[in-house]
């Protein structure tokens, strides 16, 4: 070894990299320090982004953007077919061609690239942009994300930055695919079970059987006629249709606070549980308000199907509030996140008298006792296949579209 190489050293802020960008939980804190680290370590850095391609049904990928201007980082969520995914999915550009090469692309924005039809080269030229580089971040399960520096010094990056950020980028690769790793994996428990289960989950909650009585409000919908639209439609027109139904009622609930725990056939399972922050009656409450949106939605959407000559879909939502048991259920191999007991029972069996009774919505005497709603009124008691005893029930105004 000569003297040279037994005296070398890493960049400062390379030598960060290596030791403490691993400890960041946060991606956008992680992008916000190791800029902060660059410029003190001498590199003329005005904008950095990092570009994470996400497994998602309706998300591109992730985009961090740092601005010198702001010292602050902007999360973007691209969603696919964006103005922000256009460039790495369509076209020529540097983002595409780093991704190919797996190796650094460098554009003085000083010069023209006319081969490179991005958007973007010009508007740092107009902001006074002089040199942008985009470099590859190597994972461990063979993809690739993407950053870009770019900088308004005279002159651009100096060979000297230029090998900085070459290191930097591959020692930060590593904390960033973790960070990615996690929230890939806490976006597919928030499709797949919803948020909070996703992260009770996430916590370790996770051994059969496992799991909390909790109090909340109940929410069951589901299609009216589906055995119909099945026989009489093509799959892909009935997937379509059992698509915009959900979304005028999942929206809702969430929109309201409520989390979907399952979807069951053309039917819906949700909670609005009773936090520290929110009581029986709010939670309640939020249900409530989350039928009456969920039914101007679907007025909406058969407003739109009227136009094209098709009929109005009918739904029922069934309302209950009472103490359920969270937590996963199923067999050793096969786990379900949900909720089971009585209350769950009632708030399903609901649904064969909404149908009878030809309403849109029905709640238990329960739910009307904490939510006390003026607009809500008796239709007497009624039994239910496998709940003990009469359950008196209510129904909403007309007025309501309920």
């Amino acid at each position: 070894m000569t003297d040279d190489q037994s005296s070398w050293r890493p960049a400062a802020s390379v030598e960060w990299a290596i030791r403490e960008a691993w400890t960041f939980q946060k991606p956008h804190e992680l992008v916000n320090e190791a800029c902060r680290r660059l410029i003190a370590d001498g590199i003329p850095l005005w904008r950095f982004t990092s570009n994470i391609l996400a497994l998602h049904p309706e998300v591109f990928g992730d985009v961090y953007v740092w601005h010198r201007q702001t010292g602050r980082t902007e999360y973007i969520s691209a969603q696919h077919a964006s103005q922000q995914a256009a460039p790495v999915l369509t076209g020529d550009n540097p983002l595409r061609l780093a991704a190919e090469r797996r190796d650094m692309v460098r554009l003085r924005l000083t010069e023209d690239h006319p081969e490179f039809e991005f958007p973007l080269l010009q508007e740092l030229r107009d902001e006074g942009g002089t040199d942008y580089v985009v470099l590859p971040m190597e994972f461990n399960d063979g993809s690739v994300g993407l950053v870009t520096f770019a900088t308004d010094r005279d002159g651009g990056f100096s060979d000297h930055d230029l090998a900085v950020l070459r290191d930097f980028t591959m020692v930060v690769a590593r904390p960033a695919e973790n960070l990615a790793i996690r929230a890939l994996a806490q976006r597919f428990l928030d499709i797949y079970v919803g948020h909070d289960a996703g992260r009770r989950i996430l916590n370790g909650q996770i051994m059969r059987g496992s799991g909390d009585t909790i109090h909340a409000a109940l929410w069951f919908c589901d299609l009216r006629g589906f055995t119909a639209l099945s026989d009489a439609l093509a799959r892909e027109t009935l997937i379509g249709l059992l698509n915009e139904f959900f979304d005028c009622m999942a929206g809702a609930v969430q929109n309201a606070g409520g989390e979907i725990l399952k979807f069951i056939g053309d039917g819906m399972l949700a909670i609005f549980p009773v936090t520290d922050g929110r009581d029986a009656a709010a939670a309640s409450n939020a249900a409530l308000q989350a039928a009456t949106d969920a039914a101007a939605a679907m007025a909406q959407f058969n407003d739109t199907r009227a136009e094209a000559g098709a009929e109005p879909l009918g739904y029922g939502i069934t309302l209950h509030v009472g103490d359920v048991m969270y937590g996963n259920i199923g067999a050793s191999g096969r786990l379900d996140f949900t909720v089971i007991g009585p209350a769950v029972n009632l708030v399903n069996r609901m649904q064969k008298l909404a149908r009878e009774r030809d309403r849109s919505l029905l709640v238990s005497a329960e739910f009307a006792a904490e939510c006390r709603d003026p607009r809500l009124t008796s239709i007497g008691t009624h039994e239910f296949r496998g709940v003990a005893g009469g359950q008196e029930i209510f129904i909403l105004d007309r007025g309501t579209g309920l």
